[in-house]
């Protein structure tokens, strides 16, 4: 039997969610995890792939949960994944939401979900203050928690006057939240700025194509997914790191980023990242003015105190560590358990969709994602 077992599309994509579990089964031997998407492990323990093929659908999903036999006190579902899906086949003794994102689609689901959770975990108390203004009087308890984050690496040596400097994105190739595309708007902006730049993108997801377009007259360099130990080694050669998003929570990139020495260009928009770089009176950009973007670098650059506001992310940020993310949640799961609210199962799904694979039923509109 597991004590915390944690249902998730996708362990092994490179995004914030997924670096997440991927930390929590390195530093909690209390948990395991279960990826929807996923055709194999990566490697990593205590990690399990319920897709078996290309044409697996949400019936042979809940198939080999069952031949997993899978038994937990603890079943956490990220942003829903799996609860609708495989709520009714997996026992446990608490069910908790942790959400990772205020996108609208997740107010209209959460109150229809409320009934099959006994809490909520959040990423960041902006979170948490949301659910609560939408929902009044909430029946569950809601707790948030900070991300947290690896230990920060050695960056290799200044760059040289007059050598390029070296820009990153990091996460999901998407236009939904991420709005990808808008890095074309951003590089030209740094060419009519003269900042001589290199671009580094690393990720992978449906705007990739497009994206590669686009990019081509700046010889932007894709770097496809790497494991977390590469990801902050790529992060420690970066001089930024670029957020084009409408919205997010975190975003575990820039976070990480931070940590490794890429100044982040973000928009102004709220997240645990936005709380820090205010704290710090860190400048940000207008959300979608990637011309402002431009000049936040160019502006930076000019008064030349990367080293000073490296070594104060890293003050804001040290105590963030994996451990004590994993000593809070369980402390937060415990206090979720007081509470001894009662929750019923969810409903097995039915219909010909449940048959349908994965590849095919991804395409079609459907509330809440065909995942959830």
């Amino acid at each position: 039997m597991f004590v915390n077992l944690h249902l998730t599309e996708s362990f092994s994509r490179l995004g914030g969610v997924e670096s997440l579990i991927r930390q929590i089964l390195l530093y909690d031997p209390l948990s395991s995890a279960a990826g929807i998407l996923d055709t194999n492990s990566g490697g990593m323990d205590r990690a399990i792939a319920l897709r078996k093929h290309r044409f697996s659908s949400a019936v042979s999903v809940r198939r080999v949960s069952k031949s997993y036999r899978f038994s937990a006190k603890t079943v956490i579902w990220h942003n829903f994944a799996g609860l609708m899906m495989c709520g009714a086949v997996i026992p446990c003794d608490q069910s908790i939401l942790f959400l990772h994102t205020n996108s609208t689609d997740v107010f209209d689901l959460l109150p229809e979900r409320i009934p099959y959770l006994h809490g909520i975990l959040t990423s960041g108390d902006d979170l948490k203050k949301e659910i609560h203004a939408r929902i009044p009087n909430v029946p569950l308890p809601v707790i948030s928690l900070q991300y947290p984050l690896p230990p920060a690496v050695k960056r290799g040596p200044n760059r040289v006057i007059g050598e390029p400097i070296v820009i990153g994105y990091s996460g999901r190739l998407e236009m939904s939240q991420k709005k990808v595309l808008r890095l074309e708007e951003f590089c030209r902006a740094l060419n009519t700025a003269g900042i001589h730049f290199n671009l580094e993108i690393l990720g992978s997801g449906s705007a990739e194509k497009s994206l590669r377009k686009i990019l081509k007259p700046w010889r932007a360099s894709f770097l496809g997914q790497c494991s977390t130990g590469e990801v902050m080694e790529i992060y420690g050669k970066w001089d930024y790191s670029v957020c084009c998003s409408d919205y997010e929570t975190g975003p575990l990139s820039i976070l990480e980023g931070m940590v490794a020495g890429a100044l982040p260009v973000y928009p102004e928009i709220p997240s645990q990242a936005a709380k820090v770089l205010h704290e710090l009176e860190y400048p940000r950009y207008t959300r979608g003015d990637m011309k402002a973007a431009a000049e936040l670098i160019l502006k930076l650059e000019q008064e030349g105190k990367g080293e000073k506001i490296r070594t104060a992310f890293s003050g804001a940020l040290e105590h963030r560590t994996p451990m004590k993310f994993v000593e809070d949640m369980n402390q937060a799961l415990a206090v979720i358990a007081q509470e001894r609210r009662q929750v019923v199962i969810p409903p097995l799904p039915h219909g010909f969709k449940e048959y349908w694979p994965f590849m095919l039923r991804s395409r079609l509109p459907e509330k809440g994602g065909y995942l959830k």
